[in-house]
């Protein structure tokens, strides 16, 4: 892709929005003034967020808690975002590990004036990398 705009004379940018975020702009500032001097290691966990987890079915989509129908699971559904902003933040990278872990097995999502509450169990497995 680099190498077609090249030749089109034309621009190529990633835009992926955890980027822009305010928290990712100041620690990008911060290590552009070396404000934290050289980078060795970043650790980044998460339970997911406010509106989707850990017991929520993650954004109205039941079938990204099934082994069957999610595929690669968090790893390729938000693990792609996660490490692109790393990227950002500290250049490329030589090693990477990961754990997973299912804290609630059955996820809901709130009822509406338009459903009533409905469930999804997960059957994806935890898993170390």
């Amino acid at each position: 892709m680099v190498e077609a705009a090249q030749q089109r004379g034309a621009s190529l940018g990633v835009m992926e929005n955890l980027r822009y975020m305010q928290r990712v702009r100041v620690a990008r500032w911060l290590i552009d003034h070396d404000s934290l001097g050289a980078i060795q290691m970043i650790a980044r966990w998460g339970i997911g967020t406010p509106e989707w987890s850990p017991n929520r079915i993650v954004a109205e989509t039941p079938w990204r808690h099934q082994k069957l129908l999610a595929g690669a699971r968090a790893t390729l559904d938000i693990g792609v975002r996660l490490l692109h902003e790393l990227r950002y933040l500290a250049g490329p990278i030589d090693t990477i590990s990961g754990v997973t872990r299912i804290f609630e097995p059955i996820r809901w999502l709130p009822p509406l004036a338009t459903r009533r509450t409905s469930t999804a169990t997960t059957n994806l497995e935890p898993y170390e990398d």
